[in-house]
């Protein structure tokens, strides 16, 4: 759907700030709009982009829903999946999570060499 070196800049500089990103604000800045479809696709670039970046800390945990500020079930799902948890994270252990794999984004973000012109 969506080309991936564009997803990974605009996910890198928003590690860089240290920073989450809406779907909404993600799919805009791509060019599409908010909808069921656009963000399963999205998702599933996500994906590719996590198989493409492996070696990195995923910056999939960096999209979250406007409303409650996690990502969707499915990234949860496959983080468990992932890491052999017997249950989904839901609510506080959820968020707990995110702040983890969040804080790794940041981190590898932080070590990064300058782009030009910042």
């Amino acid at each position: 759907m969506v080309d991936l070196d564009r997803l990974e800049a605009i996910l890198t500089a928003a590690a860089r700030e240290r920073r989450d990103v809406t779907y909404g604000a993600l799919l805009a800045s791509l060019g599409f709009m908010l909808g069921p479809r656009n963000v399963n696709a999205l998702c599933r670039d996500l994906f590719r982009l996590e198989e493409r970046m492996a070696g990195a800390p995923e910056l999939a945990c960096l999209v979250v829903r406007k409303d409650d500020g996690l990502p969707g079930r499915g990234y949860f799902a496959g983080l468990a999946a992932r890491e052999g948890l017997a249950t989904v994270p839901e609510g506080d252990d959820a968020r707990a999570w995110l702040r983890r794999r969040q804080a790794q984004a940041f981190d590898w973000a932080e070590r990064l060499p300058p782009e030009e012109g910042l």
